[in-house]
């Protein structure tokens, strides 16, 4: 705990915050702030590790507004052509991972909650889950639904990834987008974890 407390302390958060803050447009960086805010307050709710959280948090959105072409090199240097067949919206969480992992000692556990947080996976972490829900379900997040995942990620992390995972599904359909493998595994997962625990 003490390795990633020092992080989220002082002059060390102040740096990360500017450097997160210089990447981003303001529209983006208050999205961020409010994503960190979440994230803490599930992981105190939880009894998860706050400061990995708030890390995971704070670089979620840290590719996000890098030029798609830029992704497309990242994406392809680290042999992630699989991405390449999805959505690019979904393409800055892959890409801010690999960038955070070139720079910070973070380790996997946040590399994993960024990598995954468009997505989601199968037997996906507590850290990964609430980063996942933070960024959903920021307060300035608004369409049909999500008060009914607000109200559940305070209660169950794995019905609220099902519940999220669901509808992000229904939205890819209509639209006619392509879904990742990755994200149906991730929704029969929690699936599967429910139907276990009824």
């Amino acid at each position: 705990m003490y390795k990633w407390a020092n992080w989220i302390e002082g002059d060390n958060w102040q740096r990360l915050l500017a450097e997160v803050c210089n990447r981003l447009s303001f529209h983006r960086f208050e999205h961020t702030k409010r994503v960190v805010d979440v994230a803490k307050q599930l992981a105190n709710h939880y009894k998860i590790e706050t400061p990995i959280v708030m890390l995971a948090a704070l670089f979620h959105d840290y590719a996000k507004e890098l030029p798609k072409e830029q992704m497309r090199h990242i994406l392809l240097e680290n042999d992630r052509e699989d991405i390449l067949a999805l959505a690019p919206a979904i393409w800055h969480a892959p890409v801010g991972a690999y960038l955070i992992k070139d720079i910070y000692p973070f380790g996997e556990d946040i590399f994993d909650s960024i990598c995954y947080h468009t997505t989601g996976r199968n037997n996906m972490t507590d850290i990964e889950k609430v980063t996942f829900l933070a960024d959903y379900i920021e307060p300035k997040r608004s369409y049909p639904r999500l008060d009914e995942i607000r109200k559940e990620a305070w209660i169950n992390l794995d019905y609220a990834m099902y519940m999220a995972l669901n509808l992000n599904l229904e939205k890819l359909i209509i639209n006619d987008f392509l879904v990742a493998e990755v994200t149906v595994e991730a929704r029969n997962y929690f699936l599967t974890k429910r139907s276990v625990s009824q």
